[in-house]
């Protein structure tokens, strides 16, 4: 079992959808392959708890949306399928936050937006829980901080959105949030130890053709804002300086 890690699954390359699961330990500059996933699939939702890594969704195959849940733990080195989703999707959001994992919206093949999140057990290996959200959201930002699980942005079939919402894990409900300054949906989102949420690049599709259009017809954005937990507000901060969308990231550190 090796701590520290960079694991990579499936996608596409040139030909075809991948099953591969590969690996990159810094600590000897070096990339291994390790055994492939139960199935091809792209598009799907990547987490991990603890030494186990879980995938859900995905697409097989062009325009087949999937509801299987697969876990890889790195002691073992083996693949175990799971109870599969209430509903295919792909294009969702997984988050692991106080020991559950929670799947966000996505799309379900047939070119429909979802409207729900479902709640996965670890421990007791049962998906337990589904909760409607505010709005259909597909290309959105996700973070967790504490016992929240922020959902800003995304596109909701026509326009990309500037809503941002929280889902507060206590009560089990939906937190109302002020919208973000810029609409924008396929951002990055991460939060920092104080729990304050930066939302960065994107694209806007307010005022353009429709997000299930060739994301080319929208306006790429490289602005960064936050939303601060000390004034519950959303800040402008200084944009990036290369347009981003569909992009990654993460927080090193205990940045405040």
């Amino acid at each position: 079992r090796r701590r520290g890690c960079l694991y990579v699954l499936g996608g596409y390359d040139d030909e075809k959808v991948l099953d591969s699961l590969e690996c990159f330990d810094p600590a000897i500059g070096r990339w291994e392959p390790l055994p492939s996933m139960p199935q091809r699939r792209s598009f799907m939702s990547v987490a991990a708890v603890g030494d186990d890594i879980y995938i859900c969704g995905g697409l097989c195959k062009l325009g087949t949306s999937i509801a299987a849940l697969d876990r890889f733990s790195l002691s073992s080195r083996r693949w175990l399928s799971l109870q599969s989703m209430v509903q295919p999707r792909s294009l969702a959001c997984l988050t692991a936050m106080g020991g559950y994992l929670y799947v966000v919206g996505g799309c379900n093949g047939e070119d429909e937006i979802i409207s729900s999140m479902e709640r996965f057990c670890p421990s007791q290996e049962r998906w337990t829980g589904v909760f409607m959200l505010p709005w259909r959201c597909v290309f959105g930002a996700q973070a967790a901080h504490s016992h929240y699980l922020y959902v800003c942005g995304g596109c909701e079939g026509v326009y990309s959105l500037a809503l941002a919402t929280r889902f507060n894990q206590s009560t089990e409900e939906w937190e109302r949030m002020p919208p973000m300054r810029t609409a924008r949906s396929g951002a990055a989102a991460a939060a920092t130890a104080v729990g304050d949420i930066f939302v960065c690049g994107g694209f806007d599709h307010s005022q353009h053709e429709d997000c299930d259009s060739s994301m080319s017809t929208g306006v790429q954005l490289s602005s960064v804002e936050c939303f601060r937990q000390c004034s519950g507000a959303w800040e402008q901060l200084e944009s990036m300086a290369t347009h981003h969308s569909f992009s990654g990231s993460a927080v090193v550190g205990d940045h405040r």
